[in-house]
Protein backbone atom coordinates (compact mmCIF):
# COMPACT_ATOMS: atom_id res chain seq x y z
CA UNK A 1 0.00 0.00 0.00
CA UNK A 2 2.59 2.54 1.01
CA UNK A 3 3.95 1.24 -2.61
CA UNK A 4 0.36 2.59 -4.10
CA UNK A 5 0.57 5.65 -2.05
CA UNK A 6 4.13 6.60 -3.32
CA UNK A 7 3.30 5.64 -7.20
CA UNK A 8 0.57 7.87 -7.10
CA UNK A 9 2.07 11.18 -6.09
CA UNK A 10 5.03 11.02 -7.67
CA UNK A 11 2.93 10.88 -10.89
CA UNK A 12 1.05 14.02 -9.77
CA UNK A 13 4.02 15.93 -9.34
CA UNK A 14 5.43 14.47 -12.69
CA UNK A 15 2.35 15.28 -14.63
CA UNK A 16 2.21 18.82 -12.72
CA UNK A 17 5.45 19.76 -13.32
CA UNK A 18 5.41 18.41 -17.12
CA UNK A 19 2.91 21.60 -17.75
CA UNK A 20 5.52 23.62 -18.03
CA UNK A 21 4.30 25.95 -20.27
CA UNK A 22 1.32 26.82 -17.49
CA UNK A 23 1.99 30.34 -15.14
CA UNK A 24 2.14 29.96 -11.59
CA UNK A 25 -1.19 31.90 -11.50
CA UNK A 26 -2.75 28.39 -12.70
CA UNK A 27 -2.44 26.35 -9.73
CA UNK A 28 -5.10 26.32 -7.22
CA UNK A 29 -6.03 24.75 -3.92
CA UNK A 30 -9.28 23.09 -3.22
CA UNK A 31 -11.12 22.52 -0.14
CA UNK A 32 -14.60 19.92 -0.34
CA UNK A 33 -16.30 18.07 2.04
CA UNK A 34 -18.64 15.03 0.97
CA UNK A 35 -21.27 12.48 1.99
CA UNK A 36 -20.42 9.03 0.20
CA UNK A 37 -23.15 6.27 -0.22
CA UNK A 38 -20.98 3.18 1.33
CA UNK A 39 -22.04 -0.78 0.93
CA UNK A 40 -20.10 -2.54 3.64
CA UNK A 41 -22.09 -5.59 4.48
CA UNK A 42 -19.46 -8.01 6.63
CA UNK A 43 -19.00 -4.73 8.53
CA UNK A 44 -23.26 -4.37 9.04
CA UNK A 45 -23.38 -7.85 9.37
CA UNK A 46 -20.80 -7.71 12.34
CA UNK A 47 -22.95 -4.96 13.43
CA UNK A 48 -26.31 -7.06 13.55
CA UNK A 49 -24.57 -9.49 15.77
CA UNK A 50 -23.50 -7.16 18.08
CA UNK A 51 -26.93 -5.56 18.20
CA UNK A 52 -28.58 -8.87 18.81
CA UNK A 53 -26.54 -9.39 21.91
CA UNK A 54 -27.54 -5.95 23.22
CA UNK A 55 -30.81 -6.68 22.80
CA UNK A 56 -31.16 -9.73 24.01
CA UNK A 57 -29.22 -8.52 27.57
CA UNK A 58 -31.08 -5.20 27.76
CA UNK A 59 -34.76 -7.13 27.08
CA UNK A 60 -34.21 -9.50 29.30
CA UNK A 61 -33.75 -6.80 32.36
CA UNK A 62 -36.16 -4.38 31.11
CA UNK A 63 -33.48 -2.13 30.39
CA UNK A 64 -32.97 1.29 28.11
CA UNK A 65 -30.93 0.73 25.47
CA UNK A 66 -29.38 1.72 22.06
CA UNK A 67 -28.48 -0.03 19.62
CA UNK A 68 -25.33 1.05 16.89
CA UNK A 69 -26.47 1.76 13.03
CA UNK A 70 -25.55 0.06 10.15
CA UNK A 71 -23.14 1.92 7.71
CA UNK A 72 -24.61 3.28 4.79
CA UNK A 73 -22.69 6.33 4.44
CA UNK A 74 -19.51 8.67 5.75
CA UNK A 75 -18.52 11.53 5.29
CA UNK A 76 -15.16 12.63 3.97
CA UNK A 77 -12.76 15.92 3.65
CA UNK A 78 -10.41 16.85 1.27
CA UNK A 79 -7.51 19.49 0.67
CA UNK A 80 -5.89 19.47 -2.06
CA UNK A 81 -4.26 21.36 -5.52
CA UNK A 82 -5.51 21.42 -9.12
CA UNK A 83 -4.15 22.76 -11.98
CA UNK A 84 -5.23 23.96 -15.57
CA UNK A 85 -2.60 21.82 -18.26
CA UNK A 86 -4.47 23.19 -21.26
CA UNK A 87 -7.86 24.15 -22.45
CA UNK A 88 -9.47 21.10 -22.08
CA UNK A 89 -7.74 19.71 -19.48
CA UNK A 90 -7.13 19.67 -15.51
CA UNK A 91 -5.15 17.44 -13.29
CA UNK A 92 -5.76 17.02 -9.39
CA UNK A 93 -3.77 15.58 -6.77
CA UNK A 94 -5.02 15.55 -2.62
CA UNK A 95 -5.55 14.08 0.52
CA UNK A 96 -8.28 12.52 1.93
CA UNK A 97 -9.54 11.82 5.46
CA UNK A 98 -12.77 9.99 6.11
CA UNK A 99 -13.71 8.83 9.43
CA UNK A 100 -16.50 7.59 10.89
CA UNK A 101 -17.96 5.81 14.49
CA UNK A 102 -20.81 4.44 15.72
CA UNK A 103 -22.22 3.25 19.68
CA UNK A 104 -24.45 1.55 21.49
CA UNK A 105 -25.13 1.76 25.13
CA UNK A 106 -27.45 -0.06 27.82
CA UNK A 107 -28.57 2.09 30.81
CA UNK A 108 -27.43 -1.13 33.65
CA UNK A 109 -25.92 0.56 36.24
CA UNK A 110 -22.85 -0.72 34.43
CA UNK A 111 -21.44 1.34 32.42
CA UNK A 112 -21.79 -1.16 29.43
CA UNK A 113 -21.37 0.42 26.26
CA UNK A 114 -19.00 0.39 22.86
CA UNK A 115 -18.10 1.81 19.74
CA UNK A 116 -16.33 1.25 16.23
CA UNK A 117 -14.56 3.89 15.38
CA UNK A 118 -12.99 3.93 11.71
CA UNK A 119 -10.22 6.07 10.36
CA UNK A 120 -8.99 5.85 6.28
CA UNK A 121 -6.77 8.58 4.95
CA UNK A 122 -5.96 8.64 1.79
CA UNK A 123 -3.86 9.96 -1.45
CA UNK A 124 -6.04 11.00 -4.46
CA UNK A 125 -5.14 11.97 -8.26
CA UNK A 126 -7.98 12.55 -10.87
CA UNK A 127 -8.38 14.50 -14.72
CA UNK A 128 -11.14 16.58 -15.06
CA UNK A 129 -12.60 17.48 -18.76
CA UNK A 130 -13.97 21.06 -19.59
CA UNK A 131 -17.51 20.76 -21.24
CA UNK A 132 -17.83 24.34 -20.93
CA UNK A 133 -16.86 27.36 -19.03
CA UNK A 134 -18.68 26.22 -15.81
CA UNK A 135 -19.11 22.22 -16.05
CA UNK A 136 -16.79 19.31 -16.26
CA UNK A 137 -16.74 15.15 -16.40
CA UNK A 138 -13.72 13.25 -14.70
CA UNK A 139 -12.20 10.50 -13.24
CA UNK A 140 -10.24 9.38 -10.48
CA UNK A 141 -8.03 7.10 -7.90
CA UNK A 142 -7.21 7.00 -4.44
CA UNK A 143 -4.91 4.70 -1.91
CA UNK A 144 -6.64 4.26 1.43
CA UNK A 145 -4.80 3.09 4.64
CA UNK A 146 -6.22 3.24 8.24
CA UNK A 147 -7.75 1.25 11.36
CA UNK A 148 -10.94 0.26 12.40
CA UNK A 149 -11.05 0.19 16.45
CA UNK A 150 -13.66 -1.84 18.30
CA UNK A 151 -13.99 -1.17 21.88
CA UNK A 152 -16.25 -3.01 24.38
CA UNK A 153 -17.01 -1.24 28.94
CA UNK A 154 -18.96 -2.97 30.81
CA UNK A 155 -21.24 -6.40 30.66
CA UNK A 156 -19.91 -7.15 27.03
CA UNK A 157 -16.33 -6.74 27.94
CA UNK A 158 -16.35 -9.06 31.21
CA UNK A 159 -16.49 -12.79 31.22
CA UNK A 160 -17.89 -15.08 30.10
CA UNK A 161 -18.84 -12.67 27.17
CA UNK A 162 -15.35 -12.65 26.24
CA UNK A 163 -15.47 -9.79 24.01
CA UNK A 164 -12.52 -8.21 23.95
CA UNK A 165 -11.32 -4.48 22.16
CA UNK A 166 -9.33 -4.96 18.63
CA UNK A 167 -7.88 -2.46 16.43
CA UNK A 168 -7.43 -3.79 12.78
CA UNK A 169 -5.89 -2.43 9.89
CA UNK A 170 -7.49 -1.41 6.88
CA UNK A 171 -6.26 -0.97 3.15
CA UNK A 172 -8.50 -0.07 0.48
CA UNK A 173 -8.36 1.64 -3.13
CA UNK A 174 -11.03 3.80 -4.37
CA UNK A 175 -12.18 4.84 -8.12
CA UNK A 176 -14.66 8.07 -9.02
CA UNK A 177 -16.49 8.95 -12.01
CA UNK A 178 -18.56 11.85 -12.55
CA UNK A 179 -19.78 15.30 -13.23
CA UNK A 180 -18.59 18.73 -11.51
CA UNK A 181 -20.02 22.33 -11.81
CA UNK A 182 -17.81 25.57 -11.03
CA UNK A 183 -19.32 29.06 -9.96
CA UNK A 184 -16.80 32.12 -10.14
CA UNK A 185 -17.53 34.41 -6.89
CA UNK A 186 -14.40 36.48 -7.94
CA UNK A 187 -10.61 36.49 -9.11
CA UNK A 188 -9.87 34.37 -6.39
CA UNK A 189 -12.61 31.86 -5.50
CA UNK A 190 -14.83 29.54 -6.97
CA UNK A 191 -17.77 27.35 -5.19
CA UNK A 192 -17.62 23.49 -6.59
CA UNK A 193 -20.35 20.99 -6.72
CA UNK A 194 -19.82 17.37 -7.60
CA UNK A 195 -21.59 14.41 -7.85
CA UNK A 196 -19.64 10.84 -8.43
CA UNK A 197 -19.85 7.39 -8.56
CA UNK A 198 -17.24 6.32 -5.78
CA UNK A 199 -16.22 2.50 -5.72
CA UNK A 200 -14.00 0.80 -3.30
CA UNK A 201 -12.12 -2.11 -2.55
CA UNK A 202 -11.56 -2.72 1.27
CA UNK A 203 -9.58 -5.35 3.11
CA UNK A 204 -9.72 -5.35 6.49
CA UNK A 205 -6.90 -7.27 8.48
CA UNK A 206 -9.64 -8.99 10.86
CA UNK A 207 -9.73 -12.89 10.00
CA UNK A 208 -13.21 -13.03 9.64
CA UNK A 209 -14.06 -10.29 7.56
CA UNK A 210 -13.32 -10.13 3.52
CA UNK A 211 -12.47 -8.23 0.71
CA UNK A 212 -15.12 -5.70 0.95
CA UNK A 213 -16.61 -4.24 -2.18
CA UNK A 214 -18.90 -1.09 -1.94
CA UNK A 215 -20.32 1.25 -4.12
CA UNK A 216 -22.45 4.32 -4.04
CA UNK A 217 -23.22 8.13 -4.67
CA UNK A 218 -21.49 10.78 -3.70
CA UNK A 219 -22.19 14.19 -3.15
CA UNK A 220 -19.70 16.89 -2.90
CA UNK A 221 -19.13 20.77 -2.45
CA UNK A 222 -16.03 23.44 -1.38
CA UNK A 223 -14.54 26.51 -2.72
CA UNK A 224 -11.31 26.93 -4.89
CA UNK A 225 -9.27 29.53 -4.29
CA UNK A 226 -6.78 30.68 -7.58
CA UNK A 227 -2.91 32.03 -6.10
Amino acid sequence: MKNKITVLMITALLLTFAAGAVSAADWEMTGDFSIVGVELDAWNAQIDQLNAGVESYADTYNLDYETMDNIDKVPAWKLGTERRINENYTIKAGYEYIPGEISYSVEDGNNTNGSIAVQLNGFTGGLDYHLNENWTVGAGIGFYNGTKNIEHEGFFAQSPQGLEDTSDDLDGTGYRAGVGYDRSFNDSFDFNLDLNYFYMELEDAAEDIPTQYSNGMEVAGGLTYSF
